[in-house]
């Protein structure tokens, strides 16, 4: 089976969205959900092997990154959910998907499941954003209205190329931080990078996780081991919340644990996806 995948714009009720699909029409679908700044070519290792596992994958940019509209207002979880769910009201209105976050993503389809349990079959959350991350004072700054977008794009660009180049623990991926800060060229992701951090989008969202425990939902996650940005300490505060919670880290790697060891993380990941794994 390839792995081709189509995209394409999609408008919805905050502006368009772009957006990739693959697989077959009868397989399982899965929804794919990037983090805070890098959009959904965070997945160029993953999708493409769930599709050879026979699911039916798509993947989005968030508002505000990459290809899709960067809105005015409030980048919180509120308008991040619904912009999934009404990208899946499309796509698949039918059947129930599962869903897969990663880092700030984790509490995006946190939230998508806990408002609408029953479209969801099961989540995996892939170092997500539990207990908050650490915002030093540069951080809080960026946060400012106004002040912030412009410290955005004169003071933080320079040091986002250098943190994104960060979490990779081997050698960088060139072309992964070419198209990084391709975005920077429109001043809406600027403004959207301040504005999520104004909304709280890396901030504590253990009550939302205890939330999805109680729904009941299958779930998984994974971590790996050195991740100093998100650190896999918050497994355990995870594993507090949601019962049952299957869990697996990897060791020898950072933040990018499914991309620096996809060829070890997508069997596990598609296996779960497809009820295989326990």
């Amino acid at each position: 089976m390839t792995a081709a995948f189509c995209g394409g714009w999609r408008p919805l009720r905050e502006g368009i969205t772009y957006y990739e699909t693959a697989g077959p029409d009868d397989g399982s679908p899965v929804v794919l959900v990037h983090g805070f700044s890098v959009p959904a070519f965070v997945w160029n290792r993953t999708a493409p092997a769930l599709v050879q596992a026979g699911l039916r994958v798509l993947r989005y940019d968030l508002y505000g990154r990459g290809a899709s509209a960067k809105p005015l207002g409030a980048y919180d979880l509120t308008r991040f959910v619904n912009q999934l769910w009404d990208l899946v009201a499309w796509w698949e209105p039918d059947r129930p998907v599962a869903l897969v976050g990663y880092s700030m993503g984790g509490p995006i389809v946190a939230g998508a499941a806990v408002a609408r349990p029953e479209r969801v079959r099961r989540v995996a959350l892939i170092a997500p954003v539990v207990e908050g991350v650490a915002l030093g004072l540069a951080m809080r700054l960026l946060a400012l209205p106004v002040l912030g977008p412009w410290l955005m794009r004169t003071v933080a660009r320079p040091r986002m190329e250098a943190g994104v180049r960060a979490d990779f623990r081997g050698p960088a991926d060139e072309e992964y931080v070419r198209r990084y800060m391709a975005q920077w060229h429109d001043p809406g992701f600027a403004r959207a990078l301040a504005a999520s951090i104004r909304s709280g989008m890396l901030g504590d969202f253990r009550a939302l996780f205890a939330a999805l425990g109680r729904t009941g939902l299958p779930v998984a996650a994974l971590w790996g081991q050195d991740d100093t940005l998100v650190p896999a300490r918050q497994l355990d505060t995870l594993r507090a919340r949601i019962p049952r919670l299957q869990a697996r880290t990897v060791p020898g790697v950072g933040h990018l644990v499914h991309y620096e060891r996809a060829a070890e993380v997508n069997p596990w990941l598609a296996a779960w996806l497809q009820g295989a794994a326990g």
